[in-house]
């Protein structure tokens, strides 16, 4: 298990960021265009990516064209729709690393669903449906019957769905926030740099778990993760200990 001081070994000349959005960099919302993102983030994420020479990134389960429009003007490497897409080069666009959109039979199937039940959200990302149930709690394990019904139901696409803050999203089995981490890490400038995974949901598990394959550290935010260290209790403080690192190697340049 790493360290809880490993935070003290953190290097911008040597390590690597791998950040998640919401509820690491950014506080929870109702709704996930309610979401606020701090201008002070937006220049403290500028500052450490021109430090680390290009070696931060964003690590998410939004898409990147919506991280791109949360954080403008800034544009950062990032793993979107838990890894289904990717953007190395800032200035690129992003690219998918599955083929195609999920089928539109899959799409009629939620939405019948989330007509017929009260406080559901669909977020149709088209690698991925996210179904918010933020405004009816209570249903989480009842709708999450009727969607693995659903799946069953269209077995022969092999999709898979996963559990989020009052969230389940719904992709295609073969990519995760593992995958995600694991392909950057391959790629310049992050190529032999100790990634730093921060994130703080069940969705970021995947990434704690190849983090350390590549010499660095999964950290969680706000919950505990059977091996790897709770070194932020809310968004706000990896926001802080963003802020502190920026300042501390502003002062040092």
């Amino acid at each position: 298990m790493p360290s809880q001081n490993c935070l003290s070994e953190f290097d911008p000349a040597t390590c690597a960021l791998l950040l998640d959005v919401d509820g690491t960099l950014i506080d929870l919302a109702q709704h996930p265009d309610d979401v606020v993102v701090p201008p002070d983030l937006i220049d403290d994420l500028a500052f450490l990516h021109e430090r680390m020479g290009g070696a931060l990134a964003l690590v998410s389960g939004r898409t990147i064209g919506v991280m791109d429009r949360l954080f403008k003007p800034l544009r950062l490497p990032a793993s979107g729709a838990h890894g289904a897409e990717f953007r190395f080069d800032p200035a690129a666009p992003a690219i998918r690393a599955v083929r195609g959109d999920l089928p539109s039979t899959l799409l009629e199937r939620l939405t019948a669903l989330a007509r017929r039940t009260d406080g559901l959200l669909l977020e149709d990302k088209k690698v991925c449906i996210a179904v918010h149930y933020r405004d009816n709690a209570a249903a989480g394990p009842w709708l999450r019957a009727e969607i693995d019904e659903i799946l069953e139901d269209m077995r022969e696409l092999a999709l898979s769905v996963i559990a989020g803050h009052f969230v389940f999203e719904i992709k295609r089995r073969g990519h995760d926030k593992g995958t995600a981490v694991s392909h950057i890490m391959q790629r310049a400038p992050f190529k032999g740099r100790k990634p730093y995974m921060i994130g703080d949901d069940v969705t970021d598990e995947a990434g704690f778990a190849v983090a350390p394959s590549f010499g660095g550290y999964g950290i969680s935010v706000g919950r505990e993760v059977p091996g790897f260290p709770t070194l932020f209790s809310t968004a706000s403080d990896v926001r802080a200990w963003v802020a502190a690192t920026a300042s501390r190697h502003r002062v040092a340049a």
